[in-house]
Parts: C-alpha cells; sequence; structure tokens
C-alpha cells in the first residue's frame, strides 16, 4: 500500500483537492473509495472475523482510516517521515487494531429481552 502511495499518491492528493470544484471527478473518486474499503474488507476482513459483528464494523473503519491516503499524506508529507518510517508506523498502527481486545463501549448495547420496553 505504501509502495502505491508513494507512486500515485500526490496525483490522487491533487485530485481530491480539486473533487469539489470539479463535478466530473466525483465518480472516480467515488470509485477510489469503493475499492479502497473492498481491498481492506479483503485483506484484513480475515483478521477481523474472530471479533463481533459490531466491532468488526468498527474495526474495518478504523482499517480503512489507518490505511488512507490522508494517513499515508499526515506521516509521509506533513511529517516529512522516511518511506520506512512511514510503513512501519502503519504496520504499528493496523497491527493493534486486528489484535487488540475490544474497548467496552465497541460492544453491542444490550438489547432488552423481546416483549418488553426498553423505556
Amino acid at each position: 500500500l505504501v509502495e502505491h502511495y508513494e507512486q500515485l499518491g500526490d496525483g490522487v492528493l491533487r485530485m481530491l483537492a480539486a473533487e469539489e470544484s470539479m463535478p466530473t471527478l466525483a465518480p472516480i473518486v467515488e470509485n477510489g473509495r469503493r475499492l479502497h474499503w473492498e481491498w481492506c474488507q479483503r485483506v484484513f476482513g480475515p483478521y477481523l472475523a474472530a471479533f463481533p459483528a459490531r466491532t468488526r464494523r468498527q474495526r474495518l473503519a478504523e482499517v480503512v482510516a489507518v490505511t488512507d491516503i490522508y494517513t499515508w499524506k499526515i506521516l509521509r508529507r506533513d511529517a516529512s517521515l522516511s518511506r520506512t518510517a512511514t510503513q512501519t508506523t502503519m504496520t504499528r498502527m493496523l497491527t493493534r487494531l486486528i489484535q487488540e481486545e475490544p474497548c467496552p463501549e465497541s460492544s453491542p448495547t444490550p438489547r432488552p429481552p423481546e416483549g418488553t420496553s426498553s423505556r
């Protein structure tokens, strides 16, 4: 992923910056977002499979954020980290996400027994 961003990242960032002012870019950008979510699901889904469904959805969203091009930009361009340091940082964040136990607030909200009111 970092190699992909190294090769195409700056151009993609320019396209994202122009998205608002150039509506013709919207389908391209939306397709890129969809592909990124699908890629994260395909690559990291097996690591998230053991989590409860609600936690799994949250973790997938976190994986999408950690692997997002803006995360790469913050590390690589804004913080001037090397390619290796950027890759190491993203890997460390991802490893924690797929190995760490869910936080209590990530747990599914208990439902009242059927036939009872939640009030």
